[in-house]
């Protein structure tokens, strides 16, 4: 179970992404949720979260979803390419 904030949002959640919901965040995305026994939801459709939101993942996210979750000063490449090279400065 992972628990992540929005920081800049808007956040988008792929459909098929198991997740705890607050019931204010259920209620404008009832037809877009299957809810299971364990009070986990599936999304069945792609969602939108605000900034601010919580939201409680089932597994962790991946790398490609984490930029909202995430300060502006910390998104930024983890790897370059090996044969990155800055560009030269002018002058």
């Amino acid at each position: 179970m992972e628990i992540y904030q929005v920081m800049h949002g808007p956040a988008l959640i792929p459909a098929g992404t198991k997740l705890q919901l607050s019931d204010a965040q259920v209620k404008p995305r009832k037809q877009q949720l299957r809810r299971l026994e364990s009070g986990w939801f599936i999304a069945l459709a792609d969602l939108t979260f605000k900034t601010g939101d919580v939201l409680t993942f089932y597994q962790p996210l991946e790398n490609s979803l984490l930029a909202p979750f995430m300060p502006p000063e910390m998104q930024r490449p983890v790897l370059k390419h090996p044969n990155y090279r800055p560009p030269a400065k002018k002058g």
